[in-house]
Formats: structure tokens, C-alpha cells, sequence
């Protein structure tokens, strides 16, 4: 009788894991052909195969379950699941539910707020960013949150709706805190850096999909906040040109 020893078993669990992980690849190029574009080959490899990893933080080991954490890292951003825009979903990964029936939970909600809120294929999202971009409005610092808060909601109402207030005060905090360490200000930057969180996710500065928003907030040779907000603002507008070539 063939035997197989235990190094033998963690040899086909990684062959079967890199196999799957190339599916991933693969289904990810057409359920997101956009973003993928945004990386090499070998990024997306390697993006793909940390989602799944951090997948397993929920307990997800299902070939569907993990699919869909891929997907809803895609539409959400990257750190969806402690994202304070989608606290539904934090609840549900984290409940005490069988992953079959979390994913099931997570698959009806993600129905619904597409439905309602993201519009097919994330089209909404496209369509606020492009108001902003071609009108921003200029906020007054001393009264921030309060207008940048009216701001997404006429860029978003839906969405406004459904984070809540509380929600939207913590985004603006990070975006505040984070904004300020690259150097940029209430009065020039971080009103920009606030609708990008609220459309791409509250981690995009550092999201794979996304690599302009960092690699424009570190460029050296911008040297003033005007500047760089200019410059994060053609990137954004680079970004949603290319992405609605998808749709034609």
C-alpha cells in the first residue's frame, strides 16, 4: 500500500494552494480587469496570495468562501474588514457562524449594497469621483468636517446614509491624521485624501490596486501640499480614465 508522509501532504497542500491561488489570478483579471491592470503579473500573484492568507484570519478554508474575500477586497478596498464604512461586514466575519453560512450572510449583503448603493460594477463610485474631480469645492478649515461631510453626501447620498455619522467622523479622522504626515493640510490635500478613502476603501493609500496614491504622496520632487494635491488629483483623474475604457 502507498504510503505518504507528512512532508509529502504539505507538499500536495501547497501544490493544490498555488493551483488554486492561479485560479484566483485568473478569476480576478475578470472580475476586476481594471484594477488588476494597476499591477505587474507577478504583484497581483502576490497580492492574491496574501488576501487568501489573510483570509484565513476568519476561518475561511472553502474554495467559495475565499473567492468571495478576494471580490469583496476588490469592491471595497484593501482592510474592508475593519474598514468603519463597512462595519455590517466586520460583524459578520467575526460572528460565531459556520463560514458557509458567514459567506451567505456576507454574499446577500454585498448584493443588496450594490443594488443600493455601489450601482453595478461600482459605477457610483466612478460617477462621484468624477463630480469631484471636475468640480471640487473648496473647504473651509475651520469648519472641516462639517462641509467635507456635505460633500459626500452630495457625491454619495446613499452611501453617507448607510456608513452613518459616527462612521464618517472616524474616516475623517484617519484621513486627517494620515494626510498631515505627508505633508498635506485641512486647506489643501486632505479633502482629496478623504473622498478617496471614502470611495476606494480607508486603507487605499497603501492598497496594491491603487499604487498612484502613494507613490504621489512620497514623491520627493513635490515639494508643497498645492502641489501635491494637484498631482494626486491628475493621478485620480488618470485612474478613472483608464477605468471607464473597461466599459466601452
Amino acid at each position: 500500500m502507498l504510503k505518504i508522509n507528512n512532508n509529502q501532504m504539505k507538499v500536495f497542500e501547497r501544490i493544490s494552494l498555488n493551483n488554486f491561488e492561479e485560479e484566483m489570478v485568473l478569476h480576478s483579471k475578470v472580475f476586476s480587469p481594471s484594477l488588476c491592470e494597476c499591477v505587474c503579473e507577478e504583484q497581483l500573484r502576490i497580492t492574491i496570495h496574501n488576501i487568501v492568507k489573510h483570509s484565513g484570519n476568519y476561518g475561511f478554508t472553502n474554495r467559495g468562501s475565499i473567492r468571495l474575500y478576494i471580490e469583496l477586497t476588490f469592491l471595497y478596498g484593501k482592510g474592508f474588514d475593519t474598514d468603519p464604512q463597512y462595519s455590517k461586514i466586520r460583524k459578520v466575519l467575526t460572528s460565531s457562524n459556520s463560514q458557509m453560512l458567514r459567506a451567505k450572510h456576507l454574499y446577500e449583503w454585498v448584493a443588496e449594497y450594490q443594488k443600493k448603493v455601489a450601482g453595478f460594477e461600482n459605477i457610483n463610485t466612478r460617477t462621484a469621483l468624477s463630480s469631484y474631480l471636475v468640480a471640487p469645492i473648496k473647504i473651509n478649515p475651520n469648519d472641516f468636517n462639517e462641509e467635507i461631510t456635505q460633500v459626500l453626501r452630495s457625491l454619495s447620498p446613499q452611501k453617507v446614509e448607510h456608513v452613518g455619522r459616527n462612521n464618517i467622523e472616524s474616516l475623517l479622522g484617519s484621513a486627517s491624521n494620515e494626510g498631515k504626515e505627508y505633508g498635506l493640510f485641512l486647506s489643501s490635500g486632505i479633502d482629496l485624501l478623504v473622498v478617496l478613502k471614502f470611495l476606494f476603501g480607508h486603507a487605499c493609500i497603501n492598497d496594491p490596486f491603487y499604487p498612484w496614491i502613494l507613490s504621489t504622496l512620497k514623491n520627493k520632487n513635490i515639494t508643497s501640499p498645492e502641489a501635491r494635491t494637484k498631482a494626486l488629483g491628475l493621478e485620480a483623474l488618470n485612474w478613472l480614465n483608464k477605468a471607464n475604457q473597461f466599459d466601452k
